[in-house]
């Protein structure tokens, strides 16, 4: 009889599993982008604005008198490899080996019109990049070389190269130059038709000016992109701050970029042109919006030099003595011993630890190697690095196998295998006991059958989660999502039932400890706290202090606040404000604004104005089943219809409430109504320059800074704003956009007063004719059918789509009207909405 082999047995074990299994939870791939601070990032956002220009017929012929041109990209291994993948991958059309990339398009040139990109590191142009510039010289080619000299050759460790003063020893040499070689390679009666530039890519404006003029100009072009490594400068400034630290306990300045979650149109904009993974998701009262994340953001500017939107910030944060950190009000004496190790009779154990890049998967796995070999275990890990810097996901296997006295030289490895344990830290399907997912996501990714390694199951794996959501790149572009509850039911459903525990610990680091780079370590504390770790305290505290080079007590501390969570969860859980707050609060909360904002007798005037209003306006839902949540919204929009146009506006916005109320029905929820109370406000709250400084400068927006920046006025903490704006007014009849400026908040506070101005110099009369044009839609609405309702229901929620600042929102206006339009002339009984429609631009051939 023919002989099965292990692994054949093991591979149709995987297959039925994977045919039996039911798993219909989406996981969306997670593609690895630029570096927070990454060079290459302000080279990118700037060619994909050009790149669009280029096929706009109507720019060209008026910039340069000539038809639209299509490029053809290439690249090949390096950090710019990044440019494969979105929201950069219309710079990428093909990938090769490291310094090929000029030599695809080098070949590719003879056979086509296009003008062409190469991009190429420093590193790759002394590897083997000077070859194929060489060769397009000397075909007299039109090749536009974009060397991206950052200074190093990061994508393999950040080794210097010849562009550099000191060789891998760190020992002084003569560094070589890009341009000298390059110009040693042209020939005399040549020269003047190469170009040779070298330019800062963060100076966008005369980055973008040079770009345009060298790409359409005929011939080989190079230019270098100088600007240093995000990583090696940003460890260079960490350093510093880590040295100020030492030396005064606390940073006296510190400057941060954030987003002004109430000016945000999340229109993600920021994300499609940088695909940075330092901004992510936060829910509020508007829904959605885009946040800077504090732990992972290096204030590069390379989110707000694309000048989308007014919602950027500098804050500066100066202070004259040590904050006080959240985490000293947890007291963390009395926590009792963990209970026996649920493992601790196996004769090996098996850990997968899974996350992205950045979050400490490695730094565990040295935590646990180091603390498993103190307790005499025989330790063997597997580390799947990667992209792990990238945003990519990364992943650890550790086996622990017990150490048996080994007799006639046999290795510890041989003892295990003789003891019925695996040689090899790969772990097999579904055979992991315990799995650390410091991301839902990739830890969900773990469990998937149609995946390669799942190595997490029912019977046997135990696992730690951090259900925090950290966005991949395609969810911040809008282009996919996923639902954490679904993954987290998923993960409970396959893993041991009595040994799950799922916590938000990122978002309670970064409320603790100040930053999220913490949530590894507390996970620990939970894993050993639950039983879960082979190990004892005394040794992981000791793997802690030898593994971890900078703060080591920070470190500690997480470890014991994780072991804190397991017996007193209920003291860490902070819920959203719009989670819990009622309608009645939320009254209260506005009316004290009011007051707050204005004079003491206009104030309470005003105020008794405003309750008048929406008393009235509530007055008409006495009887009908109107949720609390729909009420607290209208409050809060109404209240913003005040601050955008006095009271008139705010009992505007109220009266056709109401009236579509009274033509809605509780047989269909309200639906009609929600729609209404939503995009009303939308189109009603125009975000012009009065009514962004307005915002900028709310007292509501100066509590949350405090409290996201853990500034405290009573102990001499000072906050300060630089805000980013492109300001355009309107004066008779035209239009002028001012160059971009940065302001102050007095400018800010001042300019939020002068409501006057606004049909002078910023009419905005593009948005007030959307926002007249839905108004009449809603007075016209009359819903006589079942189907006819959901017709209109679709009809006015057409401003849901329209989001962003001017160019960017006037298309998707234009795109509502014509859908809604096209709506009303239709059948109710037979109208559908409208799909859209990609297309490909393929490379112009070359004519015969």
């Amino acid at each position: 009889l023919p002989v099965e082999l292990p692994g054949q047995r093991l591979d149709r074990e995987v297959d039925r599993i994977r045919q039996t299994a039911t798993f219909d939870v989406h996981i969306p791939d997670r593609t690895p982008t630029f570096c927070p601070g990454c060079p290459h990032r302000d080279s990118s956002s700037v060619l994909l604005e050009l790149r669009r220009d280029l096929l706009d017929s109507e720019y060209m012929l008026r910039a340069h008198n000539r038809k639209p041109v299509d490029l053809v990209c290439h690249g090949d291994t390096g950090c710019y490899t990044m440019l494969m993948f979105e929201p950069n991958a219309a710079l990428m059309h093909n990938y090769s080996g490291m310094g090929l990339g000029g030599g695809t398009g080098s070949g590719v040139d003879p056979f086509i019109n296009n003008k062409q990109i190469v991009f190429m590191g420093d590193g790759t142009f002394f590897h083997s990049g000077q070859t194929a510039i060489s060769h397009s010289i000397y075909n007299g080619q039109d090749i536009t070389y974009i060397i991206l000299d950052n200074k190093t050759t990061a994508m393999t460790g950040h080794q210097p190269n010849a562009g550099l003063e000191y060789d891998l020893t760190g020992r002084p040499t003569f560094p070589q130059q890009i341009e000298r070689i390059a110009a040693g390679m042209i020939p005399k009666q040549a020269a003047k038709d190469v170009r040779i530039v070298r330019i800062n890519p963060a100076d966008r404006p005369r980055y973008r000016k040079l770009l345009e003029q060298t790409i359409l100009a005929d011939g080989v072009k190079i230019i270098i992109a100088d600007k240093e490594c995000g990583i090696t400068s940003h460890r260079r400034v960490l350093a510093q701050h880590r040295k100020t630290e030492s030396e005064l306990g606390y940073l006296p300045r510190q400057t941060y970029m954030n987003v002004i979650s109430s000016v945000c149109e999340y229109c993600l904009e920021c994300t499609n042109q940088t695909g940075c993974p330092a901004l992510t998701i936060e829910p509020t009262d508007y829904g959605p919006k885009v946040q800077t994340n504090l732990s992972t953001c290096v204030n590069d500017g390379a989110c707000h030099r694309i000048d989308a939107c007014p919602a950027f910030e500098e804050v500066t944060v100066v202070r004259k003595q040590p904050p006080r950190a959240a985490d000293e009000y947890v007291d963390l004496a009395g926590i009792p011993e963990p209970p026996r190790p649920l493992h601790a009779d196996q004769e090996s154990w098996r850990c997968y630890l899974t996350g992205v890049g950045g979050m400490g998967i490695g730094l565990c796995t040295a935590i646990l190697s180091t603390a498993g070999h103190a307790m005499g275990y025989s330790v063997q890990f597997l580390d799947k690095k990667g992209l792990a810097i990238r945003h990519g996901g990364v992943n650890s296997q550790i086996l622990f196998s017990r150490m048996h006295a080994a007799s006639n030289g046999a290795t510890a490895s041989n003892d295990a295998a003789s003891n019925g344990s695996t040689a090899t830290p790969l772990i097999t399907y579904g055979k992991a006991d315990l799995l650390l997912g410091i991301d839902l996501l990739e830890s969900t990714r773990a469990i998937d059958p149609k995946h390669p390694y799942r190595v997490a199951s029912p019977q046997h794996t135990c696992a730690v989660v951090n259900t925090v959501v950290t966005p991949t790149i395609l969810t911040l572009m809008g282009r996919d999502d996923f639902d954490p509850t679904d993954l987290e039911q998923t993960l409970r459903r396959y893993t041991r039932p009595s040994g799950y525990f799922g916590f938000n610990v990122g978002d309670l680091c970064e409320r603790l400890l100040g930053s999220k780079l913490y949530a590894n370590i507390m996970m620990l504390g939970i894993a050993f706290q639950k039983g879960f770790l082979p190990l004892t305290g005394r040794v992981l505290e000791s793997a802690v202090r030898s593994v971890v080079r900078h703060e080591t007590e920070r470190n500690l501390r997480a470890f014991h606040i994780g072991r804190k969570i397991v017996e007193r969860p209920d003291l860490f859980i902070v819920e959203l404000k719009h989670e819990y707050e009622s309608a009645r609060q939320a009254m209260r909360r506005k009316l004290n604004l009011i007051r707050a904002t204005h004079r003491r007798r206009r104030g309470q005037q005003l105020a008794r104005q405003f309750r008048v209003l929406l008393k009235q306006t509530f007055h008409q839902t006495r009887g009908h089943r109107v949720d609390d949540q729909l009420l607290r919204d209208v409050v809060i929009r109404a209240y913003d219809c005040f601050l955008w146009g006095s009271m008139p506006y705010a009992r505007r916005y109220c009266q056709r409430l109401v009236s579509v109320f009274a033509k809605d029905s509780h047989q269909s929820n309200y639906h009609l109504t929600r729609t209404v109370v939503h995009q009303l406000a939308k189109v009603m709250l125009i975000k012009d320059e009065i009514y962004v400084a307005a915002m900028c400068t709310s007292p509501e927006k100066y509590k949350q800074d405090r409290r996201r920046f853990n500034v405290n006025p009573a102990h001499g903490d000072q906050i300060s704003y630089r805000h980013h704006n492109v300001p355009e007014i309107e004066l008779a009849g035209r239009t002028f956009r001012l160059p971009a400026i940065r302001t102050r908040d007095w400018q800010h506070k001042l300019l939020g007063r002068m409501r006057f101005l606004r049909p002078l110099l910023f009419a905005h009369r593009r948005e007030a004719a959307f926002r007249d044009w839905y108004e009449a839609l809603v007075d016209r609405f009359e819903a006589t059918t079942p189907r006819n309702y959901q017709r209109w229901l679709a009809i006015l929620n057409v401003p849901k789509s329209v989001t962003g600042f001017r160019e960017v929102r006037y298309p998707k206006m234009e795109a509502a009207r014509q859908r809604a339009e096209t709506w009303l002339k239709a059948d109710p009984e037979l109208f559908e909405p409208e799909a859209g429609d990609r297309t490909v631009r393929l490379p112009v051939l070359a004519s015969a």
